[in-house]
């Protein structure tokens, strides 16, 4: 255990000393917030909170002009302003990772940012009484998106789906843990997502997690999604019925990149090539790439 006084002091050091890179992963005494001196720390470039932190930021008090890197994980939220004043100061901010964090106090969730590129969302803490229509609905104006298997879950949930009318990348990253969902299951996976994405130019993610194809071809498919990535892709036959979907109806599709199951011989590998080659397809401009 480090006492907070003993922290504060290094962080002090650390900021008029220039920091551009700061990873604060430590085992405190108690929950503590960060120190004002931090927000206002010119030099800082990326910034990674760790464990026993509470978010306390009041309003004006946020200068970090070359902040492009953003990391909470298990940090605790003391209000609704607390991400809304932390980034209102962090003008060049891209990259921002939330990552199990406490949110029991937050009733409203809600991030706007003009240049965040990516944001991360894995695994919220059950804890927080927002509910995850709002939390979404905070987030939809992000251009690129990364859910793991917990935050796919959650939005699924949502009643109505919103709309994510500027994404244009999506990735989910799947494990056996998806098997388990029974959105997933009972085939609103993947394919109920879609329809809310109708600016979607890139997608990837792994086989299992599109389980049912929709018979109303959303329209992102249709007129928008030009790279498509799977992975963990097999010569079965329900694979492959996956992939000559995606050929029939992928009117701007550039390029389709299957990555095959490690059990996956270079025989069986050919003859998805082939099967895939010979199938029809609605884009004249597309590549297949299979490895």
């Amino acid at each position: 255990m480090i006492d907070s006084n003993r922290f504060y002091g290094w962080i002090s050091a650390a900021v008029h000393r220039g920091v551009k890179y700061l990873d604060l992963n430590i085992y405190l005494d108690k929950f503590i917030t960060l120190p004002d001196v931090l927000f206002t720390c010119r030099t800082l470039v990326s910034l990674k909170v760790d464990k026993d932190f509470v978010l306390d930021v009041p309003r004006g008090v946020v200068h970090l002009p070359n902040l492009n890197t953003l990391h909470l994980e298990s940090v605790k939220f003391l209000n609704d302003d607390s991400i809304k004043n932390l980034l209102s100061g962090c003008s060049n901010l891209e990259d921002m990772i939330l990552k199990q964090c406490y949110m029991e106090n937050i009733s409203k969730f809600n991030i706007s940012h003009q240049l965040l590129k990516r944001l991360t969302i894995d695994y919220l803490y059950d804890g927080y009484h927002c509910g995850a229509t709002t939390l979404f609905r905070g987030i939809c104006n992000v251009p690129s998106l990364i859910l793991w298997v917990t935050s796919l879950e959650l939005l699924l949930s949502c009643k109505p789906l919103p709309v994510f009318a500027t994404f244009f990348k999506l990735k989910i990253p799947c494990y056996d843990l998806f098997r388990e969902y029974s959105y997933i299951r009972g085939g609103k996976g993947l394919e109920t997502l879609l329809s809310s994405l109708p600016a979607l130019e890139k997608l990837e993610f792994s086989q299992e997690v599109l389980c049912f194809l929709p018979e109303n071809v959303p329209s992102c498919l249709l007129y928008k999604l030009k790279a498509i990535k799977i992975t963990n892709f097999t010569d079965e036959k329900h694979c492959i019925g996956k992939a000559k979907y995606f050929l029939k109806n992928g009117g701007a599709l550039q390029k389709l990149t299957i990555l095959t199951a490690p059990d996956v011989s270079v025989e069986k590998q050919l003859k998805i090539s082939n099967v895939l080659s010979a199938s029809p397809r609605e884009s004249k401009q597309l590549c297949i790439l299979i490895v």
